[in-house]
């Protein structure tokens, strides 16, 4: 049972979903967990290796005392959507929000904000 409820609380992490076509792998990245990343063969395969990735990830932090945020999911409500980028735009978007210090999506939420 407790196994249960720690993969529903894991669930309500958002993640970042997209294709690698030069690996031809799904890839899967944990928004707020940093460095929180797997990879799978199919989207299914992508997200199921990424709880489980999530859950070390949570397990390691709180074994070594470092905190855990809250799933931003639980913070406020979140609307998804699919968004295709060409390769450069998405290098250029990466890029940037690197350089800010920022994930892609706070990226675009800051710059979406400022219309």
């Amino acid at each position: 049972m407790k196994r249960k409820n720690k993969s529903l609380a894991i669930k309500e992490y958002p993640f970042v979903l997209s294709f690698d076509s030069e690996d031809g792998v799904y890839i899967a990245k944990a928004v707020d967990l940093k460095g929180c990343h797997s990879d799978g063969k199919t989207p299914q395969e992508a997200m199921q290796n990424l709880y489980e990735a999530m859950e070390g990830w949570i397990e390691t932090a709180q074994k070594h005392h470092i905190p855990v945020p809250l799933p931003s999911s639980s913070r406020t409500q979140v609307k998804k959507f699919l968004l295709r980028l060409n390769p450069d735009n998405a290098f250029k978007l990466e890029t940037l929000a690197l350089a800010r210090n920022e994930s892609v999506n706070a990226l675009i939420n800051d710059v979406i904000a400022g219309l």
